[in-house]
C-alpha cells in the first residue's frame, strides 16, 4: 500500500486571496500555505507590470511551479522571459472543467469552421476592454482554438467584439458588461461533422455548466463536475508535482504566446467609441 502524499507547500504573492483560500479549504490533502520561498508552487494573485520578475524570483528560490492567477493580459515580453518554464496561467474561465470536456470533443468533430464565444461579466466596474478581450481569448487558447489573426476590434457601451482567425475557422467573440448579472460564458464551435457547445456559470461559485455534441447520427448533452477553474488548477499543480514522470500541467505560459502578441498590436484609442485594427499572424 502506498503511502499517501504529504501536502506540498505553497507559497501566495502578494497574499492569500479570499477565492484561494476558499479553493485550498476544499482540498487540505494537496496543499498547505506557507512563507517558504521554497515552497513547491508560487501562486500570484496579481498581473501587474512586477509579476514576471516575481515568478522569475521564485524559479530562481526552488518553485517548482507558478501559477499566475490572473485577469489582465500578459504581454510578449513576459512570455519571452518565462517561455519553456513551469508558469501557468490560470484566468477566469481558462481551467473550467466545461472547456475541457469541449476540448475532448473537438477532435472526434473534424476541423472548425465557424467559432462562436460570448462572455458576460456582471462587476460592478466594467473591465479594460483590453483586459475582456485577452480574458476571453484566453478560453480559445486553452481549448486549442488559439487565435491567428485579429482583423477587426471594435469596443462601444460596454461591449467589445472581435472578429478573428483561428486555422480553418472564423471566430467572433463577444464581451458584455452588465452589472449585476450573472457572469456566465457559452463557447460553441462548429463543424462539418457537428457541433458541440460548452455553457460556463459564474467562476467563482462553480455554478454547474454543460456540454451538447451534436452529430449527423446523434446527439448528447451532459452536466460537467461542480468545479472552480482554481480548485481544477490545485488539483492540474499537485498531479504534476506529486507524481514522477508527470505530464507538465495544463495551460502553461506558452500556450498564450501567440495569442500575447496579436492582442499586444491592438492600439486601444482613448476617447474613441469604436475601434478597428487590422492585425495579421502565422504559427
Amino acid at each position: 500500500m502506498t503511502a499517501p502524499t504529504p501536502p506540498l507547500g505553497l507559497r501566495a504573492l502578494p497574499a492569500a486571496t479570499p477565492d484561494l483560500r476558499a479553493a485550498l479549504g476544499t482540498v487540505p490533502g494537496l496543499f498547505r500555505l506557507t512563507d517558504d520561498p521554497a515552497a513547491a508552487v508560487t501562486w500570484l494573485t496579481t498581473g501587474d507590470e512586477g509579476w514576471a520578475p516575481r515568478a522569475d524570483a521564485a524559479l530562481a528560490a526552488g518553485a517548482r511551479l507558478v501559477v499566475l492567477d490572473t485577469d489582465q493580459p500578459v504581454t510578449p515580453d513576459d512570455v519571452a522571459r518565462l517561455g519553456g518554464r513551469p508558469v501557468v496561467l490560470l484566468g477566469a474561465w481558462t481551467h473550467a472543467p466545461q472547456l475541457r470536456a469541449l476540448a475532448q470533443a473537438l477532435p472526434g468533430l473534424g476541423a472548425a469552421d465557424l467559432v462562436d464565444l460570448l462572455v458576460v461579466d456582471g462587476s460592478d466596474d466594467a473591465p479594460a476592454p483590453e483586459a475582456a478581450l485577452w480574458g476571453a481569448t484566453s478560453m480559445l487558447a486553452a481549448v486549442g482554438l488559439g487565435l491567428d489573426s485579429v482583423p477587426r476590434v471594435t469596443s462601444a457601451d460596454h461591449v467589445v467584439t472581435a472578429d478573428a482567425t483561428a486555422r480553418t475557422a472564423r471566430v467572433h467573440v463577444t464581451c458584455v458588461h452588465r452589472p449585476g448579472a450573472a457572469a456566465r460564458a457559452s463557447l460553441k464551435v462548429f463543424t462539418p461533422e457537428g457541433s458541440v457547445e460548452a455553457t460556463l456559470g459564474d467562476p467563482g461559485v462553480a455554478a454547474p455548466g454543460r456540454v451538447l455534441v451534436v452529430t449527423a447520427d446523434s446527439g448528447s448533452l451532459t452536466g460537467t463536475a461542480y468545479e472552480t477553474p482554481r480548485r481544477v488548477a490545485l488539483h492540474d499543480a499537485h498531479a504534476a508535482l506529486a507524481r514522477p514522470g508527470s505530464s507538465p500541467p495544463p495551460g502553461l505560459l506558452d500556450t498564450h504566446a501567440h495569442t500575447a502578441r496579436l492582442l499586444s498590436e491592438v492600439s486601444w484609442a482613448p476617447g474613441t467609441a469604436v475601434t478597428s485594427h487590422p492585425l495579421e499572424g502565422t504559427r
